[in-house]
């Protein structure tokens, strides 16, 4: 079964100034902690290249001492449940590589994605659309529309915020 809500909803300057300046210096600064996941999408387990995620929450359930630091972002959402929220760090490549397409979850639920810093990477979905990195970016989508990610060249580290809820 299709859902009805596709693609999206794209919306620049998201938060505050005030409220995105200090949730860009906490993910870009040096307190969060990273974990290396291998593969970029979670069925591409044996790809070649790295990601760096910080789990804040997932199963319903806070996963990171953290979490509070997501709270300007969580309220400004149209949310009821939230299911995942995750940051994302994609180290520079050389040339832009397009990641394994993919979907965040095996049911029906929205995507949110939100962008931190301003970079040459984007999120392509599978109509062609693609949604560049630009800092206090956020775009919503239905979790089950495949898309790809992308690293960046002109930024050392390509940072994003994945939130799935209902």
């Amino acid at each position: 079964r299709r859902s009805t809500f596709l693609i999206m909803e794209i919306i620049d300057k998201f938060l505050p100034q005030k409220d995105f300046k200090y949730l860009q210096d906490f993910i870009m600064g040096p307190d969060i902690t990273w974990h290396i996941q291998q593969g970029l999408a979670y069925r591409d387990k044996v790809g070649k290249d790295v990601l760096l995620t910080h789990m804040f929450y997932q199963n319903e359930e806070p996963h990171s001492p953290f979490v509070n630091e997501m709270v300007p972002l969580l309220e400004k959402l149209d949310r009821k449940v939230l299911i995942r929220l995750k940051a994302n760090a994609y180290p520079i490549t050389d040339k832009i590589v397009v990641h394994p397409r993919h979907t965040d979850l095996d049911y029906e639920c929205k995507t949110a994605l939100f962008y931190i810093n301003t970079n040459d990477g984007w999120t392509e979905f599978d109509d062609g659309t693609k949604v560049d990195s630009v800092e206090n970016r956020l775009v919503v989508f239905d979790s089950q529309v495949p898309h790809s990610s992308t690293s960046c060249t002109d930024a050392k580290v390509r940072y994003n915020i994945n939130i799935n809820y209902f």
